[in-house]
């Protein structure tokens, strides 16, 4: 299995700072502005739009399926090649996360690799609960992977939970995989008593157990956090293409890290690893800013250049 590629550097932004400013922040989001989830989505995406990302990369509204979706691609082709396909899947606790908070990790991905990226608009919790988003986004790919030849599938925290069950969905369905899939500090166990929870490092975490706790309910109604659509490492995992993954040892999702790399350790499994030591949580978000999210994309960019046109792995 190949070594982490562990980066000893700190967070650009001092961690008694980051530790002060999000313990301030859940006092007042909870105690005083007390917002519905449905109100942090509209404050989240206004203030995205401060920071949209280099403006070199071209943003478009379409639909996939009927789901409204955002296609970036580069203003100028370069050579006759075709163009590689990454399809994002937003993150943000089923509940918020849009096209906007992550166009600015979308246009560095589009400028480092030359490639197109899907962001799928997929409807939120609590208003859409399971299996609604899961179904959206697999309607996404549907309507891009037929064409594509060189295709990825990336996930961020809730959006990597999503991606990787929608990538069991349609292997089970098409029998197609895409050439890799990419995972940034995914949300993986759903469940109340997760390690993630249990161990609740909320030093470096915008949110706590009590938000994990609620944000886990919107999404999952009445289903069973074990169930294999929600929990998509209880799937046969030979059925993945190469798989990367990277998080931080200072996030509250650390563990579920962790948990990644037991299972596929378990099964044999080979597992692309990275590791930042002091990030906060989704700092994937801020390429041009965050020196971390820099080494991010440099990283993600070569798992996608040396990952083989056709998957390894593919049944």
């Amino acid at each position: 299995m190949p070594k982490d590629t562990d980066n000893s550097a700190s967070s650009s932004i001092s961690d008694h700072f980051l530790s002060i400013s999000n313990l301030f922040g859940r006092f007042v989001r909870r105690n005083f502005l007390k917002l519905t989830p449905i109100q942090l989505r509209t404050l989240l995406d206004r203030l995205s739009g401060l920071y949209p990302g280099n403006r070199s990369v071209v943003f478009k509204m379409k639909e996939l399926n009927g789901i409204p979706a955002a296609h970036l691609f580069p203003k100028k082709t370069i050579g006759d090649q075709q163009r590689k396909t990454v399809i994002l899947v937003h993150g943000g606790a089923f509940a918020f996360g849009s096209v906007q908070t992550h166009r600015a990790l979308a246009t560095a991905l589009v400028r480092s690799v030359n490639c197109e990226v899907w962001i799928p608009a997929y409807r939120l919790a609590p208003e859409f609960p399971f299996p609604i988003p899961l179904e959206d986004v697999v309607r996404s790919c549907e309507a891009i992977i037929g064409d594509a030849q060189d295709w990825w599938l990336l996930g961020d925290s809730a959006g990597g939970n999503l991606a990787m069950s929608a990538l069991f969905e349609i292997a089970n369905k098409h029998q197609k995989i895409p050439n890799g899939l990419i995972l940034l500090s995914p949300w993986l166990d759903l469940g109340y008593w997760s390690e993630s929870n249990l161990f609740e490092r909320t030093k470096m975490s915008p949110f706590n157990r009590k938000d994990v706790f609620e944000y886990a309910r919107y999404y999952l109604k009445d289903l069973s956090p074990d169930n294999p659509k929600v929990y998509p490492l209880a799937n046969d995992l030979s059925k993945l293409p190469k798989v990367y993954v990277e998080a931080s040892e200072a996030e509250y999702l650390w563990y579920d890290f962790e948990l990644i790399r037991k299972t596929f350790a378990n099964q044999n499994r080979s597992l692309f690893t990275r590791i930042e030591r002091s990030a906060l949580h989704g700092w994937q978000l801020f390429p041009d800013i965050l020196p971390e999210a820099k080494r991010s994309i440099r990283s993600i960019s070569q798992f996608i250049f040396t990952t083989k046109t056709q998957p390894e792995n593919q049944n």
